[in-house]
């Protein structure tokens, strides 16, 4: 593919990894902006300090160069320690970081089928999933300047959007559900939560897990 250099990283030497490193921990300064690409084929949800590897990835990479991610979603318990969201990916890899996320994929092992998956921010609604098969992530994300990493905590793009609300004092949208809510009396919500649980696993079981309002599907040849 071009490459001039090719380096791999792992805790132990047993698969002849180039460098040897626990990315629990800081990289050493010298691999800072030395890469025009990092991949990560399915490590990260096995390293325990998730904010820090995340952060050495980053590091890694040159202004102009690429984040690529093979990661889990759903379906994936027992793998490692986490399964990701899309949301933890689009807030990590933002213009406050130095990045931007050129395109997020969503498919299911074994399947033909491909998503692109909306950022949680402009859809201003949780990107969720119920489904049944193994479900894998794929994350590309370019670096576009090389700025100081996380000064401003990560937070959920809804919870953020609800405090930026209360601070201005402009009133807090209350959705169908939130209105529904308010009317069941309190002996009836925990019924009323497993019928909607029952339901959703109905849905999920049909395969329409995929909604197209978080999930478009694309047409691969």
């Amino acid at each position: 593919m071009g490459a001039t250099e090719v380096a791999s990283f792992d805790f132990s030497d047993y698969e002849r990894a180039t460098c040897i490193h626990d990315f629990n921990l800081l990289l050493d300064r010298k691999f800072f902006g030395h890469f025009s690409v990092v991949l990560d084929g399915g490590t990260l949800e096995h390293i325990f300090n998730f904010p820090r590897a995340i952060s050495n990835c980053m590091e890694m990479i040159e202004p102009g160069g690429h984040f690529l991610g093979i990661t889990p979603a759903n379906n994936f318990v027992g793998h490692g320690f986490y399964q990701f969201s899309p949301e933890v990916f689009y807030r990590v890899f933002s213009s406050g970081n130095g990045f931007t996320v050129r395109q997020m994929l969503a498919f299911e092992s074994p399947s033909t089928k491909w998503y692109e998956v909306a950022d949680p921010e402009a859809v201003k609604e949780r990107v969720t999933l119920i489904n049944r098969r193994e479900t894998y992530l794929l994350v590309m994300a370019k670096k576009k300047a090389t700025l100081p990493l996380f000064t401003n905590p990560i937070q959920q793009s809804d919870y953020s959007a609800l405090w930026e609300l209360r601070r201005s004092g402009s009133p807090v949208p209350r959705g169908k559900v939130a209105t529904w809510r308010s009317l069941i009396p309190v002996p009836l919500k925990w019924p009323v939560r497993a019928v909607r649980r029952w339901a959703r696993a109905c849905h999920a079981r049909l395969d329409f897990g995929f909604n197209n309002r978080h999930y478009r599907k694309l047409r691969v040849p």
